[in-house]
């Protein structure tokens, strides 16, 4: 949501150093409507796996878009690999999480 309030600068200069859609605000604030869409979809779609497995795939191709585009970034207090690997770990969580609940309510 903070992506269509405002653009940071530091987002805006990882951004630019990869692939962008027009400039690099531009594709920030596209970025956040997908970001929001994908959080109402997951919401929504709260016992389908598909949404998850869609965002662990996404978050992972980010991280490695983010350190082959900027590397530099990898060394800031927040940056691509803590914040990027932290949405993984949360997706992993929640695939663990909906397999046991799937598997109690079965059992």
């Amino acid at each position: 949501m903070p992506k269509l309030i405002f653009s940071h600068a530091t987002e805006l200069e990882l951004i630019g150093q990869g692939p962008v859609l027009g400039s690099p605000e531009m594709t920030v604030f596209i970025a956040g409507v997908v970001e929001v869409v994908a959080g109402l979809v997951v919401l929504i779609l709260w016992k389908s796996r598909w949404p998850i497995y869609l965002s662990l795939f996404v978050f992972f191709v980010l991280l490695v878009g983010a350190l082959v585009w900027s590397p530099g970034h990898a060394v800031h207090a927040f940056n691509p690999i803590t914040t990027t690997g932290a949405a993984i770990v949360f997706c992993l969580i929640q695939l663990v999480e909906s397999s046991t609940t799937m598997e109690k309510s079965v059992g």
